[in-house]
C-alpha cells in the first residue's frame, strides 16, 4: 500500500535524515489545505505538519502530508543534483525535532494516510485543493543547499514546470 511521502520520511527517516537547520521559510500552523499557497515551500508545509500533529489533529495533518509529497515531488522533477532529494526527508525531521513531536502523535497520522490512499472520496477535499494551486513559485533552495553535488544550472534544462506539476499532483492521488 502507497503512503504518502511524509508519513515515509517521518516513519523511515526520523532517526537517520539530518536536518539543516531551519530550513523552513514562513513555516505554516495547522490549516487546512486550502490555504497551502504556490509560495508555501515543502519545509513550510512539514511545519504545518507537525503543529497538527501536536494539536491532535492528524487527519488534517494527513491531508497537508499529501500536498508535502506533491510539492517534494515536484522539486525532485525540478532539481538538477540527485543527491539534494534528501532534502524532504531532513524538512520532515526538521519540524518534528523542532516542535517535539513525539513517537504517538506521529503514529496518529497513519490510519488517516491509509484512508486517503484508499477512499476516493476522502481524497477529495485536498485534491481539490491541489488542483485549484499553480505550480509551486519559490526556488528549492532548501533541496539545492542540501545537495552534495551541486549542479550548474541547479534546475534541470529540460525540466517543464505544467507537466511535472500535473504529474506531482497525479502522483499524490488526485486525478
Amino acid at each position: 500500500m502507497k503512503k504518502s511521502l511524509f508519513a515515509l520520511a517521518l516513519c523511515a527517516f526520523a532517526s537517520q535524515a539530518t536536518a539543516a537547520a531551519k530550513p523552513w521559510q514562513h513555516p505554516l500552523q495547522c490549516v487546512d489545505v486550502t490555504a497551502v499557497k504556490s509560495s508555501d515551500t515543502v519545509p513550510d508545509i512539514a511545519m504545518g505538519i507537525a503543529h497538527c500533529l501536536k494539536e491532535g489533529k492528524a487527519k488534517q495533518a494527513a491531508e497537508l502530508a499529501q500536498v508535502f509529497t506533491a510539492f517534494g515531488l515536484y522539486d525532485v522533477a525540478r532539481v538538477a543534483d540527485k543527491s539534494a532529494y534528501g532534502a524532504r526527508d531532513a524538512a520532515a525531521k526538521a519540524a518534528i525535532d523542532e516542535l517535539g513531536v513525539s513517537q504517538s502523535q506521529l503514529a496518529a497520522i497513519g490510519p488517516y494516510s491509509e484512508q486517503l490512499l484508499t477512499s476516493h472520496n476522502a481524497r477529495q477535499h485536498y485534491c481539490q485543493a491541489l488542483h485549484k494551486l499553480a505550480p509551486p513559485s519559490y526556488a528549492p533552495d532548501y533541496m539545492i543547499a542540501f545537495g552534495k553535488h551541486p549542479q550548474k544550472p541547479a534546475i534541470k534544462a529540460d525540466f517543464k514546470p505544467q507537466a511535472a506539476w500535473q504529474q506531482a499532483v497525479k502522483s499524490a492521488m488526485c486525478h
